[in-house]
């Protein structure tokens, strides 16, 4: 490949500044009034010049469309000339005979029509656009679709800034758009693009496509499950995703997917001896945590709350075998000690006795941060060589012992009239 291209046809070249075509082109031409893009060059048949012929070449090949008789229709150099899109062979290898019409019929000719063809769709990002308050003279159509817009929103829990941002970015979508079905893509760009979605295709101003990635993801995972089962898992997510006419606060779909996956395994239980989830009871569901541990457990916990607490509310079931389980909370991780090579090259580091006995109460007794902070001076027994932590008292060895009297005397120079009752201060 080569990085140079034809000053005459556009097209890359490694001839320099004329390709071997234009060169023939402009050795075998006169020079006139190009009759397409208007330059004074060399012309051939028709009064063309070479550029103006590969691009109606070009489209005429590739997507059988016009070209403005004055100016040169833009397009990218190099893609795919000359060769139809689904055609693929060598150098070496003859072109393909034609499929329709007899031998010897004509060529596709370009069409020439007025007008710039559009050479590509870019989508506006409208989230940082501003639009300048309402007027009194309004537009009565755009009025009423902004109090569509605010119904629409207070029937789903939005919230007044919620409302007020969505209106806006309604407004800004209505003064650019023309009049008729609005872009997916312009909505896009806009700041709040879902819920504007939502309304627009409650209202037919726009065609979603029902099948996205996310709703086909749902449906592959459920599509094992029976009728039942699969119908009232479909309307559990399609409350967490907001859909329906109660409205209710959508939840983001990272959290469903990861309910959806912790229940699978038990949907897929239940489905070998149930036809509904109306069947399930708390004996099922603790069948089902019991196998799991740790923060897994506490997802599936919260995951069969969700679903059954939300086809309760649907109505969708009698009763909700959840009642009464509360969310699983784990034991802290346990503190270990630190190794007496770290302890000792921290106590190294430092001359404070207050530092000094913060390393030893955490890497000796394997004190958290709050049990060191909330360390009051009367769980202090220096005679005893005891501190009370923990609930009970502790033995204190001779270095943390050591450390504790020097900061408590120092505690003592440095602050002789302080009422504060905490040993650290």
């Amino acid at each position: 490949m080569t990085d140079a291209v034809c000053a005459e046809c556009l097209l890359p070249t490694p001839y320099g500044e004329l390709c071997a075509n234009c060169r023939s082109f402009k050795h075998n031409n006169p020079t006139a009034r190009c009759t397409g893009c208007g330059r004074r060059t060399v012309v051939g048949r028709r009064s063309r010049c070479r550029r103006c012929i590969v691009v109606a070449t070009t489209l005429a090949q590739e997507q059988a469309v016009a070209l403005e008789p004055v100016g040169v229709q833009l397009f990218f150099s190099g893609i795919g000339l000359f060769r139809p899109a689904n055609v693929s062979r060598t150098p070496h290898q003859p072109a393909p005979p034609a499929e329709d019409g007899p031998r010897g019929s004509p060529k596709p000719r370009a069409v020439y029509h007025p007008g710039q063809l559009k050479l590509l769709t870019a989508p506006a990002d409208l989230r940082r656009a501003r639009i300048g308050r309402p007027t009194k003279t309004e537009d009565p159509s755009v009025a009423s679709l902004l109090a569509a817009a605010n119904q629409f929103g207070e029937a789903r829990g939005w919230g007044p800034t919620t409302l007020r941002r969505i209106r806006n970015q309604l407004r800004l979508l209505l003064a650019l758009q023309e009049p008729g079905e609005v872009e997916p893509d312009t909505v896009a760009g806009l700041a709040g693009a879902r819920r504007i979605a939502e309304f627009l295709a409650d209202h037919g101003l726009i065609q979603i496509d029902t099948e996205a990635p996310f709703d086909r993801w749902v449906a592959a995972h459920l599509a094992p499950l029976p009728a039942g089962i699969r119908s009232e898992a479909w309307g559990w997510v399609e409350v967490l995703r907001g859909r329906t006419n109660r409205g209710g606060r959508a939840r983001d779909i990272l959290t469903i997917q990861a309910y959806l996956r912790q229940l699978l395994p038990a949907l897929a239980t239940w489905s070998g001896g149930y036809e509904s989830l109306r069947q399930v009871t708390s004996e099922d569901i603790v069948a089902q945590l019991e196998s799991l541990q740790g923060s897994l457990r506490r997802l599936a916990t919260s995951a069969m709350r969700s679903l059954f607490q939300t086809l309760k509310a649907q109505r969708t079931i009698f009763a909700d075998p959840t009642v009464g389980m509360g969310p699983l909370s784990l034991p802290p991780t346990p503190v270990l000690p630190v190794e007496a090579e770290i302890r000792a090259a921290l106590l190294a580091q430092t001359d404070s006795p207050a530092t000094g006995l913060v390393v030893l109460l955490a890497g000796v007794h394997t004190s958290r941060s709050g049990e060191i902070c909330r360390l009051s001076l009367d769980a202090v027994d220096l005679a005893g060589s005891k501190l009370v932590m923990k609930g009970g008292p502790r033995p204190l060895d001779g270095l943390t012992a050591g450390y504790l009297g020097a900061w408590l005397e120092h505690r003592r120079r440095r602050w002789p009239a302080t009422a504060n009752p905490y040993l650290l201060v």
